[in-house]
């Protein structure tokens, strides 16, 4: 025990700096650093990977001019325990923002006596600072103006070209 205190003692004593008695050159005339380069990004990363924020869609129209969309919801119905972290993440944030997205929507119900339009619902997330993310590449948030209901539609084909990409 005493050898551990003395050799934090000498450890403080010693310092971590120069020593007094070197004298630094006068420096030479101060040359400008070369411009970074923005790095381009990595065309090999996989597409999980990448910040990306969801859309929010009108769900009557996205699903009239895509027939492979179909509503769902976030699940976990995995067989491992790495691919239910994966997904309980996904789940549960997704989940959260839909939470959050149908208070608003309520919100405005109660106080206009209807349901936001479209616009009008962006413009609210706009205004709060409301980011739309937590859904998978291949997956957007669905808004029924005249009902007011808040869905996740998921691309199916996307969703099989996705799962072909990352297959090994």
């Amino acid at each position: 025990m005493k050898l551990i205190s003395r050799l934090a003692l000498l450890l403080i004593l010693s310092g971590c700096g120069e020593l007094k008695t070197e004298k630094k050159p006068a420096p030479a005339a101060q040359a400008k650093p070369a411009p970074v380069e923005p790095q381009a990004e990595n065309p090999n990363k996989p597409v999980h990977f990448k910040k990306r924020v969801a859309k929010l869609v009108n769900m009557k129209d996205a699903m009239a001019a895509n027939p492979n969309l179909v509503q769902t919801k976030n699940r976990i119905n995995a067989t491992n325990y790495l691919t239910a972290v994966a997904q309980g993440y996904f789940a549960a944030a997704s989940q959260i923002q839909m939470i959050q997205l149908e208070h608003t929507v309520k919100h405005m119900q109660a106080l206009e006596d209807r349901w936001p339009t479209l616009e009008e619902f962006q413009k609210i997330l706009d205004d709060n600072g409301i980011k739309l993310s937590h859904l998978y590449p291949y997956q957007m948030y669905g808004y029924d103006p005249e009902t007011g209901e808040l869905s996740i539609l998921e691309d199916k084909a996307e969703k099989e070209a996705a799962k072909e990409a990352a297959s090994w």
